[in-house]
């Protein structure tokens, strides 16, 4: 039983990591939003430089906020791109919540 709850606990910290620390790709309404952000220079854990992938560019797209080099993007897109970001980000909140109840 134990081992059983190591083992929970190591996918969930797993899980939590990529939801969490992702930059979207896993997403796949974001793909190309993100693709789009990262071939013109936005980058994960970028945002003190101004150049954030999330921060700088994908969030203010998906608020129909122009970006700077960042063109093609479909505002629509961008906005159900974050919504599923969002949604994802719950979903693994909820799995760790239930983890935490669990124990």
């Amino acid at each position: 039983m134990r081992a059983a709850k190591i083992i929970l606990s190591i996918l969930m910290i797993s899980a939590i990591s990529k939801a969490w620390a992702g930059d979207g790709s896993d997403i796949p309404s974001c793909k190309g939003v993100t693709d789009v952000c990262i071939k013109t220079g936005y980058i994960f854990a970028g945002h003190p430089s101004g150049k954030g992938l999330w921060a700088d560019c994908v969030m203010p797209l998906s608020h129909a906020n122009p970006v700077t080099g960042v063109s093609g993007i479909d505002k629509a897109k961008a906005a159900q791109c974050m919504k599923d970001n969002v949604a994802a980000r719950k979903k693994v909140q909820g799995l760790v919540i239930r983890e935490i109840a669990w124990r």
